[in-house]
């Protein structure tokens, strides 16, 4: 429901032309996400859920895993944007929607952990919470009369707030310390 308030009040300030160039943005930059995880997401909660232990070696395989594809994606979105957009605008927009979708993709893989432990709800306020961040920022920037190119920060802002609250509660709820993990046959098994 925030979302879609907010998006209608971003429709109405944005006009057609707008709301095109920072949907089109958001929606590119999804395509790119699928890249980023790999059902990374899934797997970790399936595999928490079965080990007794915390999973930690597990867990930072993932994320290490995560870091390699995260950074591929976006080298891949670096790459291909220019070559089918010419606009700007457009451009800076994927590039704010870029940094939200690793923001997300990470905070995807803390709230999977979570899940595998069987806490959900912590997921839920913090989404609550999360989409209360990207109305109320956004509203200001729009009262304020910000161009779209700042509007789209408002996501990175919500994004912000939903990985370090998601690493956070992950970090508490299943007592892991991250470090770099790299363990072939680990990663054959997933």
């Amino acid at each position: 429901v925030i979302s879609f308030v907010y998006f209608t009040i971003l429709a109405r300030y944005l006009k057609p032309e707008g709301i095109g160039d920072y949907t089109f943005a958001t929606s590119f930059v999804l395509i790119f996400a699928v890249f980023a995880d790999l059902g990374m997401s899934a797997i970790v909660t399936r595999e928490i859920a079965k080990q007794d232990d915390n999973g930690e070696k597990l867990f930072n395989q993932i994320i290490s895993f995560k870091l390699l594809t995260s950074l591929l994606t976006v080298v891949a979105l670096i790459i291909i944007s220019p070559l089918l957009v010419h606009d700007s605008t457009t451009l800076i927009l994927i590039a704010v929607a870029g940094v939200a979708m690793i923001l997300d993709g990470f905070t995807l893989i803390f709230y999977s952990g979570i899940r595998g432990k069987q806490n959900l709800g912590y997921e839920s306020l913090a989404t609550m919470i999360h989409q209360a961040i990207i109305l109320v920022l956004g509203v200001i920037l729009i009262k304020l009369h910000y161009p779209i190119e700042v509007l789209i920060l408002a996501l990175v802002a919500g994004s912000m707030f939903n990985i370090l609250y998601s690493f956070w509660e992950a970090r508490r709820k299943m007592g892991f310390t991250l470090h770099w993990q790299w363990d072939q046959q680990l990663l054959r098994h997933l």
